[in-house]
C-alpha cells in the first residue's frame, strides 16, 4: 500500500475485470434480442468465444514477450475498445456481432497477461531466503 504505482495499477486491473466482468452477463441476452437463436447456436456461439478467449491469452502472452507490457496494455484496450464501438453499429446482423463478440473476447484476454507482467515488474526485488529447519 505504500507505492502509489502498484495501487493505481491494482485499481486499474480490478476496474478493468469488473467491466469486462459485467459485460459476460449480458452477451447471451444480448444476442437472443438481436437474432432468434435457437439454445445450441447460443451455446455454440459462446464456446466459440470461450476459444477465442484462450487464443487471446496465449497471444497476449507472446505479445508482452516481443513487444512489452505496456504496448500490449494499449494496444489491446484500444482493440477491445474499437470492437466494442464497432458492436455498437453492427445493425443487429449476428454474422457480424458473432465475430465481433469473438474479437472482442479474444482481445479482452490478451490484456490480462499484459497487466500482470506490468503488476509484476512495478514490485521491487526481494530477496527470499530459503528455510531449511534443523534436523
Amino acid at each position: 500500500m505504500k507505492d502509489k504505482k502498484i495501487v493505481l495499477a491494482v485499481l486499474i486491473m480490478l476496474f478493468y475485470i469488473e467491466g469486462y466482468t459485467a459485460l459476460f452477463t449480458y452477451i447471451s441476452p444480448f444476442l437472443q434480442s438481436n437474432a432468434e437463436l435457437s439454445a445450441a447456436a447460443l451455446s455454440c456461439i459462446l464456446l466459440l468465444s470461450g476459444i477465442c478467449s484462450f487464443a487471446g491469452s496465449k497471444i497476449g502472452g507472446v505479445a508482452d514477450d516481443t513487444k512489452g507490457s505496456k504496448f500490449t496494455i494499449y494496444a489491446e484496450l484500444s482493440f477491445q475498445a474499437g470492437t466494442l464501438l464497432l458492436l455498437s453499429w453492427s445493425d443487429d446482423l449476428i454474422y457480424v456481432v458473432t465475430p465481433l463478440i469473438m474479437m472482442w473476447m479474444a482481445a479482452t484476454w490478451m490484456t490480462s497477461p499484459a497487466q500482470q507482467l506490468y503488476l509484476v515488474t512495478l514490485v521491487p526485488h526481494i530477496k527470499f531466503r530459503l528455510y531449511v529447519p534443523r534436523t
